[in-house]
């Protein structure tokens, strides 16, 4: 497994208005702690830094997965760059959980060509967002029909864990189920 993300950039977040920007980050930092919890090799990429001086990857993420891959791209469809694809390949995985900013545009783009070329693509839907609701609608339904599958972020967490009685992983699981899923402060516990 392979966590991608994809144009987390503060310009882009600008433009996403289906879902609040709160929830998103949560949600998207849940999913970058559950990765770099269990090793999960990470790719991000944004576009447009060197070129033209956008805006780069979101810090708050970047500064979550010290040894993530970054790809900066010129190209929209981030599968068309070969820097990304090299580095989404060199992993050796095959199963993709990806996100992006925005779902019918940068996401789904690449994610469909990413299962065109044989891999096993995962969204998860609660991480991503674009213009309207029509348009992540839109770019949600083109991807599915390409055979990617949409998840919750939550959905990832549980199955790197599977079993509570992984001594190991367990307390760090909980600790991000409790700050990202239900939003509690995770040195209270349930009290």
């Amino acid at each position: 497994m392979t966590l991608v993300l994809i144009d987390y950039q503060p310009h882009i977040l600008q433009g996403v208005r289906n879902v609040p920007h709160e929830d998103l980050i949560n949600n998207t930092i849940g999913l970058v702690k559950s990765a770099v919890h269990f090793g999960i090799p990470i790719v991000m990429s944004h576009v447009g830094v060197g070129l033209k001086g956008a805006q780069p990857f979101l810090e708050e993420l970047v500064a979550l997965a010290p040894s993530a891959v970054i790809v900066d791209r010129t190209n929209v469809n981030a599968w068309e760059e070969e820097e990304f694809v090299e580095a989404v390949e060199a992993t050796g995985r095959k199963k993709l959980i990806m996100g992006g900013l925005w779902t019918d545009v940068c996401l789904a783009y690449p994610a469909i060509e990413a299962e065109r070329a044989g891999f096993e693509v995962y969204v998860p839907e609660d991480t991503i967002g674009s213009i309207t609701q029509l348009s992540h609608e839109n770019g949600m339904k083109r991807m599915i029909q390409a055979g990617v599958r949409p998840i919750t972020w939550n959905v990832v967490l549980a199955e790197l864990q599977r079993d509570h009685a992984r001594s190991d992983t367990e307390a760090g699981t909980s600790r991000i189920f409790l700050e990202h899923l239900f939003k509690m402060d995770p040195d209270k516990g349930w009290d």
